[in-house]
């Protein structure tokens, strides 16, 4: 009699039974690097164009319809400072013709050439010392031994200084003093000026040619404008000999 299989006591045969693949794991994409960096990006890339959209256009456009707003009291604004700059430009051009006025009713002082209102500067002193008494800018340096001052208001507006330029101060030699060529004063205002100041004159070699002689100036005038001073005793290149 064949022996039969012993079976186990759960009725299986005792042969092991064959062990189970374990199931494959499950895959994600999104849980690759390269997805999730791509994720991430996008993210940041969504919250920038938000923030850009919702947060900066707005604000830009709301401070550039703030300026637009302003622009009325700006222009406001501006238009003031035209009216006061007007102003002020009118009553410096009140200012200086009251300057002019009282100059021509005290032009000179009795016995001096010199003008009242230019008496800072005198023959003898080193042509330097025009820098202390005129502005920079009114002061024309180019001649080798003169300088002129031009100036904007005054009854005189051009003054010529010569000096020595071989001398160790450059000291001043003559000064020739000129009214504006277009002004309307008479032809006779500086002649007759003179006069009141210095009497008549010394001299009158030729027509139109008059020389005054004072303490300490020679004075010559040939020109309606115009007239020079020298220290005692000298004479322009200009001026006739007494003997011819």
């Amino acid at each position: 009699m064949s022996r039969r299989k012993r079976k186990s006591s759960n009725g299986a045969s005792s042969k092991s039974a064959t062990p189970l693949k374990p199931a494959a794991s499950s895959f994600s994409w999104k849980d690759h690097p390269v997805v999730v960096a791509a994720l991430a990006a996008a993210g940041t890339f969504t919250l920038t164009t938000f923030a850009f959209k919702e947060v900066i256009i707005p604000t830009q456009i709301a401070d550039i319809n703030n300026k637009i707003r302003d622009l009325p009291s700006l222009e406001q604004g501006i238009e003031t400072l035209r009216i006061r700059v007007k102003e002020k430009d009118a009553e410096i051009s009140g200012l200086k013709k009251q300057v002019e006025s009282l100059q021509q009713r005290n032009l000179f002082s009795s016995g001096d050439p010199i003008p009242n209102s230019l008496s800072k500067v005198q023959l003898g002193q080193p042509i330097s010392d025009l820098e202390n008494f005129f502005q920079a800018k009114s002061i024309d340096k180019e001649g080798d031994s003169y300088w002129n001052v031009t100036l904007d208001y005054g009854v005189f507006r051009e003054i010529t200084y010569y000096f020595d330029e071989t001398s160790k101060q450059n000291e001043i030699t003559h000064i020739s003093y000129a009214i504006p060529a277009i002004n309307s004063y008479s032809s006779d205002f500086l002649h007759d000026r003179l006069v009141d100041a210095l009497g008549p004159p010394t001299s009158n070699p030729r027509r139109a040619f008059f020389h005054w002689k004072t303490k300490n100036h020679e004075v010559y005038k040939i020109r309606e404008e115009s007239f020079l001073i020298l220290p005692p005793g000298a004479s322009p290149g200009y001026w006739p000999d007494p003997q011819s």
